[in-house]
């Protein structure tokens, strides 16, 4: 099935969201010169290429300063995205993915990177069975992932923001075929501390009525491996030229107290929920 307008909606609150946090919210971290470990088996790296894990995630992607490559063996080498010579820096998963017959097999791998106080998901999961069933790594100084084993395992890494587009409709708008699209957006918001919680619920209630913009799904700036195909890349100047096509009607936040339903979840996460209404105005007979 080719791209439909939720696809490209989502991935454009995405963008929005993670820029808001990272730049808007300042919630990232000094650079951290940080060593990537080689791990020989991993779940969604295809054959032939290896991976090298970091100690920590997700890296900072949003931004001018942003490295465009790691040092291999103490030499500064470049983002590749030919896929004749890949080396490929995943901030999703705060790994580096190359192909050792171009660049060599057990190297050491390090760079310089941010990283946020929050990550952000993506996922189709409700908030219960994110809570009740997610598998989460909260590491004992909460973002530290040296000790924790099998970091080449999927798993969320909190504290973290979970993206979800619950549900949407269409009224009419004007003759001639215009509707509005009214979509309700929730993140589940997990914190390790309520100083966190309240900062990101607090930050993003204030985003009422303000305007977001839709990026074509082939605009999109990271790749399969959530690599920038262009760096450097920053969303201030993928919309710069273009006009608010999203209106955040409404914005609406809380926090979980009954525990009582979501045992397996570490006392030392805080819940919050945001919940988005957005308003596009199209025609949805005509989206391609």
């Amino acid at each position: 099935m080719k791209v439909q307008f939720d696809h490209t909606l989502q991935s454009s609150f995405y963008l929005w969201f993670d820029d808001r946090l990272t730049r808007v919210a300042e919630g990232v971290s000094a650079d951290i010169g940080m060593n990537f470990n080689y791990y020989a088996e991993t779940n969604d790296v295809p054959t032939g290429l290896d991976a090298y894990y970091g100690p920590y995630r997700q890296l900072v992607s949003n931004g001018t300063g942003v490295p465009t490559g790691v040092y291999l063996d103490g030499v500064f080498t470049p983002q590749s995205t030919d896929p004749a010579s890949w080396m490929l820096i995943d901030h999703n998963e705060g790994r580096v993915i190359l192909d050792p017959n171009i660049y060599g097999s057990n190297l050491t791998v390090s760079g310089d990177f941010q990283t946020k106080d929050f990550n952000v998901y993506i996922t189709n999961d409700t908030e219960e069975e994110l809570l009740i069933e997610g598998t989460f790594l909260l590491p004992d100084d909460k973002t530290q992932l040296e000790n924790v084993a099998n970091l080449n395992v999927d798993h969320y890494v909190v504290p973290a923001a979970f993206i979800t587009l619950s549900n949407s409709r269409n009224k009419p708008f004007a003759i001639g075929g215009l509707d509005q699209t009214i979509v309700d957006m929730r993140v589940v918001a997990l914190a390790d501390s309520n100083y966190k919680l309240d900062g990101i619920l607090s930050h993003f209630r204030d985003t009422k009525n303000l305007g977001s913009y839709i990026i074509p799904y082939q605009n999109f700036p990271f790749g399969e491996f959530f690599h920038i195909k262009n760096p450097p890349y920053s969303y201030p100047a993928l919309i710069s030229g273009k006009s608010p096509s999203i209106w955040i009607e409404s914005v609406r936040t809380s926090k979980l107290y009954d525990r009582n339903s979501v045992l397996r979840l570490s006392k030392d996460l805080n819940v919050g929920f945001i919940d988005f209404q957005l308003n596009v105005v199209r025609d949805p007979r005509i989206y391609s």
